[in-house]
């Protein structure tokens, strides 16, 4: 409830009976019910002076409210919900009965009409009626009916809430999208033929009236997208129609100029059908709270929250009954004042009954709200909410020097305007980006940004305030701020330059290790630049990490000589980090590539294994290696389980020095990973794996 009281003024309302001319037994009796009517503390009573039971039922119809809404986007377009009562069915949501509480589905794969009770929590669904409706893929309630259009016909069928067809009407074009208005009786019929979505005066009885509108341009404003559902909310103040567009897979919410009928604004918009490109079949419903979005080639209905809060503060019950001769029956008029804002607010009570001399009356309502506007500081729980505002919680490590952006927000769950006059702290090292005397209306709500930065180590607590015109916090609400400092990581690279030689089709391996020094985690990325043309050089892990304090780390690189050229390839390997000394550190690496000419005609200066190509290889691959000086070597592949596979080099005592090719022709080897073993000398051992696949 409001802080404030709520004024009602609700006048008394008595009806004085006519006495018609036609009498049964006496001047004193009726043979027809005779309905009066009193209205007393919020309670109204129906009284039968007549001698036939008397039938009534009450409708609210709000005449005046402030025209707010909730901000957009915070959650619209939230999936609440799925439903689907039967797998393997196309179905569409149709229309809301505010009176009954029922949604209507449409299956189109049976032709029927179902109307589904449901709870709060969009669960435990029940049938509570079931019509053959033909295949219909949108509908509207309105006037205690169900109109239903079957798929692109001139006919308009009727039905109460029975079930019963109580007839058609036909209509001049045949409909594709369909709406209603029951609180002003309008109904929204689009055309197959050109998408215009004409309007109607509806009369009590459930007949279409006289054309009052046409609304023309709407496509604009939901991607040109041909359209079968449409629906229209009267309680949408700023975006009263609705529009579905199937192909981009977004609902649309749309404010028409009810005196021009006219789009004038695309209000908001979001994606229900992921993917998009769903058929043209596709409709939605309004339940009064959310939306409802069916498909032609769905099996279920979707509800999404549209992003909209609707207040139904006056409600009548019960909303209906029978009163028996010279009895009475009395209902209560309720008033839900629980999130309603400040402002004027007016309805009429509308109780109809078959009391043919007076078959309506209307009671008007009015109350005026005093509004209260209603700080809240929000922000995540794993950082301290809502006790404390915890940087730490936040971060990992915080370092000197090195700023730290916090965000919370402000909002106001209020009934009337908040105006912050100022968010504030005393500390030098805690700073706001906010401005002074923002002013936010009901339900809406503005991020901040706090940021800790300090050239200091230790502890640092302080307090956050925020003065508003929220009654509850004249003297300004307080929530306590702590960060502490660690002294910073020291990156250390080794090595700082990395020269290395490549053979023809050689792939080589450099190692750059990087350690932290300091005291507090470092956090590094990696970035690589330089010819890529002769030289093909590439980090084996993703170039980002974090370091604890004392640790260190190697940053595996491979570089692949892939052409046949003779020329030294260079490249920089940057590492930025946190570390406020050195946020940048460069390694400069250098590859000198031989050629095929160069390498028949010079000696390798090392004794290695140079290269496997191709590598995977479908039936053979070519082994090259180098030997500086004459040695005793051995060629050998091995499987992963260490059985010898194949001794492509036996050992001898003099193996001449230069570069060497040997072919391993793998016909009959099962596919799969291999080690290549090469062993020269004294204590050259180097070993590299194969991939044979077949």
């Amino acid at each position: 409830m409001n802080k404030a009281g709520v004024s009602v003024n609700i006048k008394r309302f008595f009806v004085l009976v006519v006495i018609g001319t036609m009498l049964c037994l006496s001047e004193a009796s009726f043979c027809w019910p005779v309905i009066e009517v009193v209205f007393e503390d919020n309670q109204f009573t129906i009284f039968n002076r007549g001698d036939e039971d008397l039938n009534w039922r009450a409708t609210v119809e709000i005449t005046g409210e402030p025209n707010e809404r909730a901000p957009l986007g915070e959650n619209a377009g939230a999936l609440l919900a799925n439903f689907n009562k039967d797998v393997n069915q196309h179905v569409t949501a149709a229309a809301w009965d505010p009176v009954n509480e029922w949604i209507w589905v449409t299956y189109t794969t049976d032709a029927t009409a179902i109307a589904y009770t449901f709870d709060n929590e969009y669960q435990n669904f029940s049938e509570a009626r079931r019509i053959g409706a033909g295949e219909c893929i949108d509908g509207a309630w309105a006037n205690g009916l169900l109109y239903l259009p079957p798929y692109n016909s001139n006919v308009l069928n009727r039905y109460n809430s029975a079930g019963q067809n109580i007839g058609a009407v036909e209509m001049a074009f045949p409909i594709v999208g369909i709406a209603a208005d029951d609180q002003r009786d309008r109904l929204f019929l689009m055309s197959a033929d050109d998408t215009l979505i004409h309007v109607f005066r509806l009369s009590g009885d459930g007949s279409v009236g006289r054309e009052i509108g046409v609304i023309e341009n709407h496509l604009e404003f939901h991607d040109n997208d041909v359209s079968f559902g449409i629906e229209w909310v009267y309680k949408h103040f700023e975006g009263n129609l609705w529009m579905i567009s199937p192909h981009s897979g977004g609902v649309h919410e749309i404010y028409v100029d009810t005196g021009t009928w006219q789009c004038v604004e695309e209000v908001q918009n979001f994606v229900v059908f992921q993917g998009g490109d769903e058929p043209p079949e596709t409709s939605i419903g309004h339940d009064g709270h959310n939306l409802w979005v069916g498909g032609f080639l769905e099996d279920d209905v979707r509800i999404y929250d549209d992003g909209i809060r609707e207040f139904y503060w006056l409600t009548i019950e019960p909303k209906s009954g029978v009163v028996q001769p010279e009895q009475n029956q009395e209902a209560n008029v309720i008033f839900d004042d629980d999130g309603l804002i400040g402002g004027d607010y007016s309805a009429t009570i509308h109780i109809e009954s078959n009391d043919p001399a007076t078959p309506e009356y209307d009671l008007p309502v009015s109350f005026f709200i005093i509004g209260t506007p209603d700080l809240v500081v929000e922000w995540s729980d794993t950082t301290g909410f809502p006790n404390i505002i915890d940087f730490n919680m936040r971060f990992d490590d915080i370092n000197v020097e090195e700023p730290y952006s916090f965000q919370f927000i402000v909002r106001n769950k209020g009934t009337d305007d908040l105006e912050i006059f100022e968010i504030t702290t005393r500390s030098q090292f805690f700073s706001i980006d906010f401005r002074d005397g923002v002013i936010l209306a009901p339900g809406y709500w503005q991020e901040v940004e706090l940021v800790f930065r300090t050239e200091e180590e230790g502890e640092f607590n302080e307090f956050l305030t925020l003065v508003s015109n929220d009654p509850d916090g004249e003297d300004g609400l307080n929530f306590p701020i702590h960060a502490s400092t660690l002294p910073p990581p020291i990156i250390t690279i080794d090595p700082e330059e990395i020269a290395c030689e490549l053979g023809w089709r050689e792939l080589g391996e450099l190692v750059v290790n990087i350690s932290n020094d300091g005291e507090s985690a470092l956090r590094w990325r990696g970035e690589l630049t330089g010819m890529q043309d002769n030289v093909r050089l590439t980090i084996i892990e993703p170039p980002v990490g974090v370091i604890a304090a004392g640790a260190d780390q190697d940053i595996i690189l491979v570089a692949e000589f892939v052409e046949t050229d003779s020329l030294p390839s260079e490249f920089d390997l940057t590492f930025f980090s946190n570390d406020p000394e050195t946020p940048e550190k460069i390694v400069h690496i250098v590859v000198q590539t031989l050629g095929v000419q160069e390498m028949g005609a010079t000696l390798p200066t090392t004794t290695r294994l140079l290269s496997l190509y191709p590598n995977p290889f479908n039936s053979s691959t070519t082994i090259t290696f180098g030997l500086n000086k004459s040695a005793p070597m051995r060629l050998a592949v091995y499987g992963v389980d260490g059985r010898l596979v194949e001794d492509l080099v036996k050992g001898r005592d003099a193996y001449p020095p230069g570069y060497h090719k040997i072919v391993w022709n793998a016909a009959g080897v099962p596919a799969g990973s291999y080690l290549v073993r090469f062993e020269a000398g004294e204590g050259v051992v180097q070993e590299q794996w194969v991939r044979l696949v077949k």
